[in-house]
C-alpha cells in the first residue's frame, strides 16, 4: 500500500494532535489549513495561528491551502475566487518561507471554471470521494493531479479490511482525508501496520504519478 494523510481546515487541537503523533511514528503527512478566520465556520473550534503553523511545517509536514474562508468556490465571481485561492497560497507562504503546492477544494466541489483559477497560484489540488456531487471517481483517483481523489477514514478502514479478507494485491495508492475523525489516527496506523506500506505526502505522490514510477 501507498497511503497519503491528508488533514482538511486545520483545527487547532486535531491539527497539533495528529502532526505531533505521526513526527512521533517518523510519518509525515499534508495539512490542507484555512487561513483567513481564527474558527472553524461552521464548527465551534479554534484554528492553527501562526505559531501552530511555523510549528507543524518544522516537523516536516507539508503545508497546503483549503482557501481562506472556506467558501463554495463554485458560487463565486472572479475577484472573490482569487482571494480565496491568492490570499491563502501568499499567507501561507509567508509564515513558512516555502512554497505551497497543494490545495483542497472546500466541501471537495469544483468546477471546469474553478480549477483553471486553481493552476494558476497551485501544483495540484485533491478533492474528495462524496457520491452525492459526484467529486471523484474512486476507481480512477488520479486521472487529474487537479482532481485528486481522496476518501474519508472510514471507508478506507472499510477498504483495508476487505483486503485484508481477501488477500489481495496489495499495490494499491489510498488518499486519506481526515476532518474531525482524527480520534481513527491510532486505530489506522495500529492496522496498516500489519501491511507493507509506504506513506507518502501527497507532493510526492504527485510526482511519483507524473513520472510513473510507483
Amino acid at each position: 500500500y501507498y497511503v497519503v494523510l491528508t488533514f482538511d481546515d486545520g483545527i487547532k487541537e486535531y491539527s497539533l494532535y495528529a502532526s505531533s503523533i505521526l513526527y512521533k511514528k517518523d510519518i509525515l503527512a499534508t495539512l490542507f489549513l484555512i487561513t483567513s478566520l481564527q474558527k472553524h465556520p461552521y464548527l465551534d473550534k479554534q484554528l492553527v495561528d501562526k505559531h501552530d503553523i511555523i510549528k507543524i511545517h518544522d516537523m516536516g509536514h507539508e503545508i497546503a491551502s483549503h482557501s481562506a474562508t472556506h467558501r463554495d468556490l463554485t458560487i463565486l465571481g472572479s475577484n472573490d475566487l482569487l482571494y480565496e485561492l491568492k490570499n491563502s497560497k501568499d499567507f501561507l507562504e509567508e509564515i513558512i518561507k516555502d512554497e505551497v503546492k497543494g490545495f483542497a477544494y472546500p466541501y471537495g466541489k469544483y468546477t471546469n471554471r474553478v480549477i483553471s483559477y486553481v493552476k494558476k497560484f497551485y501544483k495540484y489540488a485533491r478533492t474528495i470521494h462524496l457520491r452525492s456531487i459526484k467529486t471523484c471517481d474512486i476507481n480512477d483517483p488520479f486521472n487529474n493531479r487537479y482532481k485528486l481523489c481522496g476518501i474519508s477514514p472510514k471507508l478506507f478502514l472499510y477498504i483495508l479490511l476487505r483486503d485484508w479478507t481477501i488477500n489481495v494485491n496489495k499495490n494499491h495508492i489510498y488518499i486519506i482525508v481526515f476532518h474531525e475523525e482524527v480520534k481513527l489516527l491510532n486505530l489506522l496506523l495500529n492496522l496498516l501496520g500489519t501491511f507493507s506500506v509506504r506513506f507518502l505526502q501527497l507532493k510526492d505522490l504527485v510526482k511519483y504519478i507524473d513520472h510513473k514510477d510507483l
